[in-house]
């Protein structure tokens, strides 16, 4: 009997919570990646700022559009680096007392 709570384990974890887990850090980047407003600056770069065609409207949205894309790059990777850590501690976690267990035994 408690084997099969074992493998259920197993399977809950690796094959439902994961996933959880997965979607909830991705929803999460994602919210981030909205509210920095990143693509659309970066994607929009080159454009004059506030339809104005002229050299200053053209300098003024390089120059402020491309100030928000590295702050926003930058809000990226320190979001993102935590996030990538948080999924694969919970990927190795339930790993940690087979390890304890093997290396008890092979030692």
């Amino acid at each position: 009997m408690l084997q099969k709570y074992l493998v259920n384990f197993w399977v809950w974890w690796y094959f439902i919570q994961i996933r959880e887990i997965g979607k909830s850090i991705m929803r999460t980047w994602l919210y981030i990646l909205g509210f920095t407003n990143l693509v659309p600056m970066a994607s929009n770069l080159f454009r004059p700022l506030y339809q104005d065609y002229t050299i200053i409207g053209y300098s003024i949205g390089i120059i402020v559009r491309s100030v928000w894309s590295i702050f926003a790059a930058a809000v990226m990777v320190l979001i993102t680096v935590p996030l990538v850590a948080v999924f694969l501690f919970m990927v190795v976690v339930p790993l940690v007392p087979i390890i304890m267990i093997l290396s008890y035994f092979v030692l």
